[in-house]
C-alpha cells in the first residue's frame, strides 16, 4: 500500500506532468510505405519455417492406416461364433419348451397342455357310482 501511494504521489508531481505534456506535444510520425515494405520483407525472411521432422506426418498417419487395415482384416477374416439355439442352456431350454407349447396349442386348440397329456395318457380306472346306474 505504501509503495502504491508513493508512486501515485510521484506521478502527480509537477515534473511528471510536464514530461507527460512534452510527450503529448511530440509530432506523430507515420512510417513510410517503403520502410513498411522493407520491414515486411525482413519479417518474412526471418519467419521462413525451418525444415523439421513432422512427427504426425511421418509416424502417426502410417500407424493409423496400418491399424485401420489390421482392424478391417480381422473383421473380415475372423467370423463371430454363432450362438447355438439347440444348446443345453436354461434359456434355450425355456425357449424350446415355450415353442413346443405354442405348436401344440395351435394344432389342438384349447385343451390339455403337453404336461397334462403326459399325465392323462395312461389313466387309472376310477369307479363312479353315477356311471354304474342303469337308467333304462
Amino acid at each position: 500500500m505504501k509503495n502504491e501511494n508513493q508512486l501515485d504521489e510521484k506521478l502527480a508531481s509537477d515534473s511528471m506532468k510536464s514530461i507527460a505534456k512534452l510527450v503529448k506535444d511530440l509530432p506523430e510520425e507515420i512510417p513510410s510505405m517503403n520502410w513498411r515494405s522493407q520491414l515486411n520483407e525482413r519479417i518474412l525472411a526471418e519467419a521462413k519455417p525451418k525444415p523439421k521432422l513432422d512427427l504426425q506426418r511421418w509416424l502417426l498417419r502410417p500407424a493409423l492406416g496400418l491399424g485401420l487395415a489390421a482392424a478391417l482384416a480381422v473383421a473380415f477374416v475372423i467370423r463371430p461364433v454363432a450362438s447355438d439355439s439347440t444348446g443345453s442352456t436354461v434359456e434355450s431350454l425355456m425357449i424350446a419348451t415355450h415353442q413346443d407349447d405354442v405348436n401344440y396349442a395351435s394344432v389342438t386348440g384349447a385343451g390339455l397342455s403337453v404336461s397334462e397329456m403326459k399325465d392323462y395318457s395312461s389313466p387309472t380306472p376310477v369307479s363312479d357310482p353315477l356311471l354304474d346306474l342303469d337308467v333304462f
